[in-house]
């Protein structure tokens, strides 16, 4: 009886850690509802999906809300037309309109894309020991 509770416990572990693999976020990540989305976090590179050893140099910019949720960006925010001007340091607030994502994306992890039609670097209130 043990055996088959501890078998079924596994076999439940590994289909959620497949599904987490192929839907792009962590089961305890709350996605978003289609539509305006208002959220604070860091500029900072989408994480890989592979679950390889090793690392690479290559850096797909996106976006880390304070909940842990990664978003690939589309900046139309006519203050940073161009993507060199975003503001890579620091924290900042990101208004727009969110759209889950699409489909499986076998490269990066993110919940959907972000059209950021304003953004707004913040004033740091914490402070560093």
């Amino acid at each position: 009886m043990i055996k088959k509770i501890v078998a079924t416990i596994f076999l439940l572990l590994v289909a959620g850690g497949i599904y987490w693999n192929w839907r792009g976020a962590p089961p305890w990540v709350r996605i978003p509802n289609t539509g305006i989305l208002t959220t604070q976090g860091m500029m900072t590179c989408l994480p890989h999906r592979s679950f390889e050893l090793g690392s690479t140099m290559e850096c797909l910019s996106g976006f880390k809300d304070d909940q842990g949720r990664y978003f690939m960006l589309r900046v139309t925010d006519p203050n940073y037309k161009d993507p060199l001007k975003l503001p890579v340091s620091g924290h900042i607030e990101i208004e727009g309109i969110f759209t889950p994502m699409p489909d499986f994306n076998e490269k990066y992890l993110y919940v959907g894309i972000l059209e950021a039609t304003k953004i707004t670097k913040l004033t740091s209130t914490r402070t560093s020991i």
